[in-house]
C-alpha cells in the first residue's frame, strides 16, 4: 500500500493540479448596497429601494464579552438606558416619537444586546420622520444623560427580564447550552449580567463603560428603503460626521471558542418531556466561498431528509412521541446537526430504538429519488423567482440582513451569484452525492444528549450511553419508501356553478356561487409566481358542537391526517403532497375551521381533490387514535405538573360551566375519545354548513371553474343548524383568585375584563379594537415599565375569539411578589385613564401603526389569504382589506372612547388572578 502511495505522490509531481486544488470562488457582494466610511471611523451601508418605508440600524461592536468582572451587564443595561433620555429626548419622548411615526416599540423590537453586538432599530413607515430617528441615533452615539433616577428604575425592568428569560429550574435547552460553552469565553459572560452587578450598578459607572465603547470606529449605521443614495450620504453626513473619533480598538475575536461537545445527561424541568438526541458537529458556520456555501446545503438537505424519514417512520409505526426533529442547530460560530425526540419517558427504549435503526438505514442505503426530489422543490423555486424575491424583500429585512452579515462576517450575495450557487447545488446534488453525505453525516461523531423525567435514574442512563453508541454503528437495514403513485380520487359527478361574477376591480376579485352554497373568491395577484394559497373553511369550530364531542375535536385534525384518504396512507399522502410541492394545514379553531392548502398553480386539480376528499370520506386508523389520544392526554398531563398549568386550570373551573367548551380536555375522569366521536366531529363540521374557498394567487378565472365543477361544488353538504356560539360562563365569576404555588421567586398578576357583546360585527369594529389593544399595550408599557420599572414586558391579551358574544381582555405581569400590590393599582391607573378619555392624538398614531402593519398584506398573498378568510368567513366583508387606510382613519376618538368604556368600564365583570411563590 505504502508504494503505491509513494507512486501516485510520483506521478502528480509533474502535475500542479495534483498538488492544489482550485480555489473556491468567493462568494460576490450584491453592488446595490453601499458601504462607505466617515473621516471618524464610523462605517454606514445604504440601499436604496422602491418600497415607502425607511429602516435605520445603529450597531455597536460592543457586547458582553467586553465587560471586565465587575461590569456584568453593562453593555445590556446600557442599551436599556438609550431609551431613559438623552440630549435631545427626555425621559421616554423618543418613544413617543417611534409610536407616533407609526412604528412599534416594545420589549425586543427596537434594540438588543448580545455577546458581541449591540444593535438599535428603528423601522419607519416613510421618510418623514428619518430626521428625527437620526437625532435619536446620534444621541445614542455620544449624548445619553444616565439620570440617576432614571438608572435605578431602570434596575426594576431588567430584574424583570431576569424573570422573563430565566427561570429557576433551567430548561434542559438552557442546561446544556450552557454545558456547551462551558469551555469558552462565553461562558463568563451572561449577556444579563448578574443580578448583583446590575443592582450594584451607578450612572457613573454605567457612563464610563458608555464612553468606553460607544465611540464612531466601533459603529456601523445601516439605512434602507425610501431613499436616494444621495439623501442617505447626505444623512450620515449630518448626523454623524462631528462624532468624535476614540481611541478604543474593535475588539479581537473571542480565543477560547473550542466547545463541550461531551455527552450529557440531567434531568429536564418540570412540565417537559424526556428526551433524546444527538448532536453532530459540522464546523464553522460562517460562508465566504462558493463551496463552502455548497456544504452548508447539502447538510440542509439531509436534515431534512432525514427529518422527513423519522417522521415517517414514527408514523407508520404509530409511536407515541410529543415531537420529532432534524435540523440546522448553530451555536455562536458553530454549526450542528440536531436529531432527537421528546416523548414520555415510559417509551424511553422504543423511541432510542427507532431512531437508531432509521439513522443506521439512512446511512447505509440512503434515500429513494422520490424522497430527494421532494426536498429539492424550494431550491428550484429560489432559482426562478430569485431576482422577485429580492424585490419583494421589505427595507427592514433587507437591514437585517446587513445586520446579519456584519454579525456573521458573511457577504449578501448579488441576485446572479445567488443563482449561481442554487444552479450549482441543484447539479451537484444527485442522488449518489446526496447519499453519500447522508452517509458521511450519520458516520460522523456525535454528543448524545438525554433529558432524563424525575423518575428516571441519571446514573442508569449514563451507564446506557456506551450501548447507545454501539446500537448506533450497527449495520441498518433497508426500508421501503411508501408507494406514491396513487392518484387521488376523481368525482364521476361534477357539481354546477349557479353564478359568476366580478366584484372587485383593483384589485380583481371573482365570486363563484356553486349549488351545495359554497362561496368561492378569487383575489388575483397578477405578481408572476406559481403559488396559490387556499382556505376553504365556515364558521363553527369547536363552538358548533355538543359537549359529548369535545374530548374529541382536539385529536381529529392530527388523527384524520396521520390516517390517510382513500387508498392511500398517511405516509403516503404526505410523500404524495411534498412531490407535488404541497403543503397543508387542518385546523379546528374555537369558532371556525379550515383546511389551508399552499400548492403551485399546475397542481390546482390536486389540491381541491384533497379538499373534496378529505370533506367526503375521512379514515381513521385506529393505530393513529390511539397515539394521538394518548399525546395529547401526556402533553396536557405534563402541563398540569406546571404552576402555570395549575393556575391556568384553577382559573379556567373559576370562570366556565362545566358544559363550555372553553373546559381543559383530558381531565382525568373523562372519558377516551373513540373512532365513532371523530368521524361524528367530522360529520358535524364538514359535511354540513355553507363553506368559503378563498384562492389568492396569480391564475385566471376560467383556469379554476371546470376545477370546481369538477371538485367543489359537488361536495354533498346538508344544512347547518344555527350555531350557538357561547363559551358560557359561570353565572357568578369569581372575582379574586389567589394561589401560592408558584416555585418561580416570582408573582403572575392577571386582571381580566368580561363584559357582554352583542353588537353586530364589522371590519370597521376589528379594525378599531386592534387599535385599542395598540393603545392598551402602550399605556401598559408605559406606566408598568417604564415609569415604575415593575415589570420587562407587561401585555394585553385579547381572548375571545371571532363570534363570540363576549370580550374578554387579560392584562399580565411577571412582577417582584413584593410588588403585587403597586402592580394592581398601576393596572388600575391604565383602566381609569381608558375609561376617562382618549384623545385624538392618541387615535391617529395607533391608526398610523395599524395601516404600517396591515399594508404589507398587499405584497404577501399568504397573508392576505388568512385575512381574507377570516373576514368573509366571519361576515366582516372584504372591503375593509381593499382601502386599509381610508378604514382606519374612519375611526374617531370617540368610537376607541366608547369600546373602552364597553369592555373596561362599570358594566364588565373584572377578575383578580394572582400566582405567588410558594
Amino acid at each position: 500500500m505504502m508504494k503505491k502511495l509513494l507512486l501516485a505522490s510520483m506521478l502528480c509531481l509533474p502535475l500542479l493540479g495534483c498538488m492544489a486544488q482550485e480555489p473556491s470562488p468567493p462568494l460576490q457582494a450584491d453592488q446595490q448596497w453601499v458601504t462607505g466610511q466617515l473621516e471618524n471611523g464610523l462605517t454606514y451601508h445604504i440601499y436604496p429601494d422602491h418600497h415607502q418605508a425607511v429602516s435605520i440600524r445603529l450597531y455597536f461592536h460592543t457586547g458582553s464579552l467586553q465587560e471586565s468582572p465587575t461590569q456584568a451587564g453593562y453593555a445590556h443595561f446600557v442599551e436599556h438606558m438609550a431609551f431613559n433620555g438623552s440630549l435631545h429626548y427626555a425621559h421616554n419622548d423618543v418613544i413617543t416619537m417611534v409610536q407616533q411615526a407609526g412604528a412599534s416599540f416594545g420589549p425586543d423590537l427596537n434594540a438588543y444586546t448580545t455577546y458581541q453586538e449591540t444593535v438599535y432599530t428603528l423601522d419607519l413607515p416613510d421618510n418623514l420622520a428619518v430626521d428625527k430617528a437620526l437625532l435619536w441615533f446620534r444621541d445614542i452615539a455620544d449624548g445619553l444623560t444616565f439620570s440617576p433616577q432614571e438608572v435605578e428604575k431602570e434596575k426594576g425592568v431588567i430584574m424583570g427580564e431576569f424573570r422573563h428569560r430565566y427561570r429557576e429550574e433551567k430548561p434542559l435547552e438552557q442546561q446544556y447550552y450552557e454545558h456547551l460553552i462551558a469551555t469558552t469565553d462565553y461562558a463568563e459572560h451572561d449577556v444579563l449580567g448578574t443580578k448583583v452587578q446590575v443592582q450594584q450598578a451607578t450612572a457613573q459607572d454605567l457612563q464610563a463603560f458608555y464612553q468606553q465603547w460607544y465611540q464612531p470606529q466601533l459603529a456601523e449605521v445601516v439605512i434602507t428603503g425610501n431613499l436616494t443614495l444621495a439623501q442617505g450620504e447626505e444623512w450620515i453626513q449630518r448626523y454623524f460626521s462631528s462624532w468624535q473619533k476614540g481611541t478604543t480598538p474593535r475588539p479581537e475575536p473571542v480565543k477560547k471558542r473550542q466547545q463541550n461537545l461531551q455527552d450529557y445527561v440531567a434531568h429536564v424541568a418540570t412540565g417537559e418531556h424526556a428526551s433524546f438526541s444527538l448532536l453532530i458537529g459540522r464546523g464553522r458556520h460562517s460562508m465566504t466561498t462558493h463551496e463552502q456555501l455548497l456544504d452548508h446545503r447539502l447538510d440542509n438537505i439531509a436534515e431534512q431528509l432525514i427529518d422527513q424519514r423519522l417522521k415517517t417512520v414514527f408514523r407508520d409505526s404509530a409511536q407515541l412521541h410529543s415531537q420529532l426533529y432534524a435540523m440546522n442547530y448553530p451555536v455562536l460560530d458553530q454549526r450542528y446537526t440536531l436529531i432527537g425526540s421528546t416523548f414520555p419517558y415510559q417509551q424511553r427504549s422504543l423511541v432510542q430504538e427507532l431512531i437508531l435503526s432509521t439513522l443506521s438505514s439512512l446511512r447505509d442505503f440512503g434515500v429513494t429519488q422520490e424522497e430527494l426530489e421532494a426536498q429539492l422543490h424550494p431550491f428550484k423555486d429560489d432559482l426562478q423567482y430569485a431576482a422577485q424575491n429580492k424585490y419583494d424583500l421589505l427595507p427592514n429585512e433587507h437591514a437585517n440582513h446587513r445586520i446579519w452579515a456584519i454579525t456573521n462576517q458573511q457577504v449578501l450575495q448579488s441576485t446572479f451569484d445567488f443563482q449561481y450557487g442554487l444552479k450549482q447545488l441543484l447539479n451537484t446534488a444527485t442522488i449518489e452525492q446526496v447519499n453519500q453525505r447522508l452517509k458521511q453525516l450519520l458516520n460522523g461523531d456525535a454528543a448524545i444528549i438525554i433529558g432524563a423525567d424525575k423518575q428516571e435514574n441519571l446514573e442508569q442512563l449514563t451507564d446506557e450511553l456506551s450501548q447507545l453508541k454501539k446500537l448506533r454503528k450497527r449495520r441498518g437495514t433497508q426500508l421501503n419508501a411508501a408507494d406514491v403513485a396513487t392518484i387521488l380520487h376523481q368525482p364521476t359527478q361534477p357539481g354546477e356553478i349557479i353564478t359568476s361574477q366580478s366584484i372587485h376591480s383593483d384589485p380583481e376579485i371573482v365570486q363563484w356561487q356553486l349549488e351545495n352554497n359554497v362561496n368561492v373568491y378569487l383575489y388575483r395577484t397578477y405578481n408572476n409566481r406559481n403559488q396559490l394559497h387556499l382556505f376553504y373553511s365556515r364558521v363553527g369550530g369547536i363552538a358548533a358542537l355538543p359537549s359529548e364531542l369535545y374530548s374529541a375535536v382536539d385529536i381529529t385534525p392530527m388523527v384524520l391526517t396521520r390516517s390517510g384518504i382513500g387508498s392511500m396512507d398517511g405516509s403516503q399522502v404526505d410523500s404524495y403532497m411534498k412531490r407535488k410541492n404541497m403543503s397543508m394545514q387542518f385546523i379546528i379553531d374555537t369558532t371556525t375551521h379550515w383546511l389551508n392548502i399552499n400548492v403551485n398553480k399546475p397542481d390546482l386539480d390536486d389540491a381541491l381533490a384533497l379538499i373534496h376528499q378529505y370533506s367526503t370520506a375521512p379514515k381513521v386508523d385506529n393505530a393513529q387514535l390511539a397515539a394521538v389520544t394518548q399525546t395529547q392526554q401526556e402533553n396536557l398531563r405534563q402541563f398540569l405538573t406546571t404552576p402555570l398549568g395549575q393556575f391556568t386550570n384553577e382559573i379556567n373551573l373559576a370562570s366556565y360551566s362545566k358544559d363550555s367548551y372553553q373546559q381543559l380536555r383530558y381531565l382525568v375522569g373523562q372519558p377516551t375519545p373513540t373512532r365513532t366521536q371523530v368521524l361524528n366531529v367530522h360529520q358535524q363540521l364538514f359535511k354540513q354548513g355553507k363553506f368559503n374557498l378563498i384562492i389568492v394567487g396569480d391564475i385566471a378565472p376560467s383556469d379554476i371553474t371546470p376545477l370546481l365543477r369538477q371538485y367543489i361544488a359537488n361536495i354533498p353538504l346538508i344544512a347547518q343548524p344555527p350555531v350557538e356560539i357561547n363559551p358560557h360562563f359561570k353565572p357568578s365569576l369569581v372575582n379574586r383568585i389567589e394561589k401560592t404555588i408558584n416555585t418561580e421567586d416570582s408573582a403572575v398578576v392577571i386582571h381580566r375584563y368580561v363584559s357582554s357583546d352583542i353588537s353586530n360585527q364589522s371590519a370597521k369594529k376589528i379594525f378599531l379594537e386592534d387599535m385599542l389593544h395598540r393603545l392598551v399595550n402602550q399605556k401598559l408599557l408605559a406606566n408598568i415599565r417604564e415609569s415604575k420599572g415593575l415589570d420587562y414586558t407587561p401585555m394585553i391579551y385579547v381572548i375571545n375569539k371571532d363570534g363570540e358574544p363576549y370580550s374578554d381582555w387579560l392584562m399580565i405581569a411577571h412582577v417582584a411578589p413584593a410588588n403585587v400590590a403597586q402592580t394592581e393599582q398601576a393596572f388600575q391607573e391604565v383602566i381609569t385613564s381608558l375609561t376617562q378619555s382618549i384623545s385624538e392624538e392618541e387615535t391617529q398614531t395607533v391608526a398610523k401603526q395599524l395601516i404600517v402593519a396591515l399594508k404589507p398584506i398587499e405584497d404577501k398573498p399568504e397573508q392576505m389569504a388568512f385575512m381574507l378568510n377570516r373576514y368573509i368567513t366571519h361576515g366582516y366583508g372584504f372591503e375593509a382589506l381593499m382601502n386599509i387606510e381610508a378604514t382606519a382613519q374612519s375611526i374617531t376618538a370617540q368610537e376607541m372612547h366608547q369600546r373602552a368604556l364597553q369592555i373596561f368600564g362599570d358594566g364588565s365583570k373584572k377578575q383578580i388572578s394572582i400566582m405567588l411563590p410558594n
